[in-house]
């Protein structure tokens, strides 16, 4: 088949299966190749705003993911819909779930219309993430979390034991105030492992009457199956403090900052 032929081709089955139809509002345009699960139509609006337009979906697909229970508005789920979006120009209203564009002049171009459906079929890739997908990335979220809120008043160590005379219990991130003082170990668990090196640095901090040493343990979210409820309860009832991350980062990352004795960050 020659170049033409196959372009020919190409366009025909694409055209074939893009539907355009006037409403109250605009145009609503559907396409059945781009679909989704068992044939879903992709479909959108072009909304008219006098000489102008924007584009927007019917806010169907986010609010079933949020009415599922899957966390679409924080985390590592919230940041690949953005991106994915924000590569067409577009983004989504936290109270509507509708994803749309700003209004933009003039009327619209196939350009945009291809650039918005693609980052429709894209954004739905976050249903088939699993949770072990999402937590892969959870001690990558919480250590850029602390860097960027505490690194102008804490030197950072990642991966590293509070001092030389417990370099046998490295911890995830540790905390030393820029002013001097104590120092906070912080273990990011997600599995049984984590539970216990948080509550052995404890107890050997006690052992050696190291009251400078503070540990804090911080999980993804309060539905990690994976952890020994047992192990769970004995660890949070005796380390300096714990948090759940997911969907309140900035109040953990608060809550780091008074157990590590740090100042209050000024304006």
């Amino acid at each position: 088949m020659v170049a033409e032929s196959l372009k020919t081709a190409l366009c025909r089955h694409f055209c074939a299966d893009i539907l355009i139809k006037e409403t109250a509002d605009g145009l609503a345009v559907s396409a059945s190749g781009f679909g989704g699960d068992g044939g879903d139509r992709i479909c959108f609006l072009i909304v008219d705003v006098g000489e102008s337009h924007y584009l927007a979906d019917d806010g169907d697909f986010l609010a079933t993911l949020d009415a599922s229970g899957m966390d679409i508005a924080s985390g590592t789920r919230r940041q690949f819909i953005d991106g994915i979006l924000r590569s067409a120009g577009a983004w989504w209203d936290s109270d509507t779930f509708v994803i749309r564009t700003d209004v933009r002049e003039g009327p619209a171009v196939a350009g945009e219309l291809i650039m918005f459906m693609t980052a429709l079929v894209r954004v739905r890739d976050v249903r088939f993430w699993t949770r072990e997908t999402v937590r892969s990335t959870f001690k990558e979220d919480v250590t850029a979390a602390i860097q960027t809120e505490l690194s102008s008043v804490a030197n950072i160590n990642v991966g590293a034991p509070v001092d030389a005379d417990l370099k046998e219990f490295p911890a995830d991130v540790v905390l030393v105030p820029k002013g001097g003082g104590g120092r906070t170990a912080v273990y990011l668990v997600n599995t049984n492992d984590g539970l216990s090196e948080a509550l052995a640095l404890w107890q050997e901090a006690r052992r050696l009457n190291r009251p400078d040493i503070k540990v804090m343990a911080i999980m993804e979210d309060e539905q990690n199956v994976a952890l020994n409820k047992r192990k769970l309860q004995r660890t949070l009832n005796r380390i300096d403090n714990a948090a759940y991350f997911r969907g309140d980062e900035k109040a953990v990352i608060e809550r780091l900052r008074i157990t590590a004795g740090l100042q209050v960050l000024r304006a």
